[in-house]
């Protein structure tokens, strides 16, 4: 070869490395045209497919979670049967390349295992492809997916040239889908946290904003979730009777569906509360009502309630598996844990509950709480326990039902002073006064 053969040859390969930057720089604008990922992809996939000079192709994005590929995208070639169907990741063509993140050419695809094992008994689908060039979309080493392109318009098979084309647009279309993806993600994670927002509002607006006046009881309740939204609830209400009623409760779980349930609790034990004449029927009747949608949910609920009667200062309780209220006895200067037998709401779908009843006396204390406040930890790993609760109700029973509930919910934060804790706190305080 001469030297003008030379120079003629050189200035060939020139012409045609600006006519592929500026096919890329076109082609890299039209891609940036969009930021919706669903329309995104098809601008993507038009694009490709006009550059490569193909009859189609699919693209193929990774479900990090499944690690399963989802063809997204597909025409031409017979590929549009592909539409919507997964992979496992390494499986098929598209698999195989996303998982080795290296692009390959493949001349006839029926002779090619990793194609046949992905499109299955080819005659059956009757595909009509024959060539395919596939390359990875990654992004800083993550793999997103991965590009195919089918049939080459005017030729029997793709050549290294090509290979590298889509190769180069691959890699583009990679960061413009990475930044579709994060987009999506913000907005996802925005519509859970006003998803999460008006849970909360919600689950504030069924607690009891104040409580009510009964002569002869002070009242205080108090319940912080661990979370936006919890599990824990309580109530305290007037019968038409004039007697009290009581209760607090703790679903497991502390998301949107334990809140939804404990919605629905407070609905079944406010209706069984006016339609029982017992404490413990109205934790049957309650267990019996939720069975179902507990036991389908895998959930349970530990609830105890209680009447208090202000004309005979009769009070009655059963406990459906939840923590032993504790009783401060003034007159005798003592504590005393409520007990009763009774299972968990929703273990079994019919249950017996113990009741039980005893008189107050002026002085007396009732105190309800679930476990985020005797279950807190302090640095050392250490809890608060039921001896230190107890030991500040004895110490601090002069002071009134708020003031006392003041002083609970302090102790317990001082407790757990820079430990993250994991559980929703809710406590209810009733005082007999003269």
């Amino acid at each position: 070869m001469d030297e003008l053969d030379v120079v003629q040859d050189l200035r060939i390969q020139v012409e045609r490395l600006n006519e592929r930057l500026n096919l890329l720089q076109k082609i890299n604008q039209e891609f940036h045209s969009s930021i919706e990922l669903n329309e995104l992809l098809p601008t993507i996939f038009e694009e490709v497919i006009e550059a490569m000079g193909a009859e189609g192709g699919s693209i193929w994005l990774l479900d990090p979670s499944s690690q399963e590929l989802e063809c997204r995208i597909a025409a031409g070639g017979g590929g549009e049967k592909l539409r919507g169907s997964r992979l496992k990741l390494g499986e098929g063509l598209a698999g195989w390349v996303t998982l080795h993140q290296r692009p390959t050419t493949v001349d006839d695809v029926k002779r090619d295992e990793r194609w046949a094992k992905h499109v299955g008994d080819a005659k059956r689908l009757q595909f009509e492809t024959t060539s395919l060039v596939s390359a990875p979309l990654v992004v800083k080493g993550e793999s997103l997916g991965a590009i195919n392109v089918v049939n080459k318009i005017g030729a029997e098979g793709f050549t290294p040239d090509d290979l590298e084309l889509l190769t180069s647009l691959a890699n583009n279309a990679a960061l413009v889908i990475k930044n579709a993806q994060l987009v999506e993600e913000v907005k996802e994670a925005e519509r859970v946290a006003r998803d999460m927002e008006i849970a909360s509002e919600i689950q504030k607006s069924l607690l009891p904003a104040h409580p009510p006046r009964i002569e002869g009881v002070e009242l205080a309740g108090r319940c912080v979730p661990a979370k936006n939204v919890g599990g824990d609830y309580f109530d305290y209400f007037l019968m038409d009777d004039g007697k009290l009623g009581v209760l607090i409760a703790d679903v497991s779980g502390h998301n949107v569906g334990s809140a939804l349930v404990m919605a629905m609790t407070r609905l079944a034990l406010r209706f069984e509360s006016g339609h029982q004449s017992s404490v413990a029927a109205v934790l049957a009747a309650t267990n019996r009502a939720m069975y179902s949608d507990l036991s389908n949910a895998g959930l349970f609920i530990t609830t105890f309630y209680a009447r208090y009667d202000p004309a005979t200062r009769v009070l009655a309780w059963a406990n459906g598996g939840h923590n032993q209220p504790l009783l401060w006895r003034a007159g005798e200067h003592k504590a005393l844990w409520l007990d009763a037998d009774g299972m968990l709401v929703g273990v079994l779908d019919e249950v017996e509950y113990e009741e039980r009843q005893m008189t107050l006396d002026p002085g007396d204390i009732l105190l309800l709480y679930t476990d985020g406040i005797t279950e807190a930890k302090n640095e050392a790993g250490e809890m608060y326990g039921e001896d230190r609760l107890c030991q500040l109700v004895r110490e601090n029973a002069h002071l009134s039902a708020q003031e006392l509930l003041d002083h609970i919910y302090e102790a317990a934060r001082e407790w757990g002073r820079n430990v993250v804790q994991y559980d929703d706190v809710t406590a209810v305080v009733m005082k007999v006064v003269a």
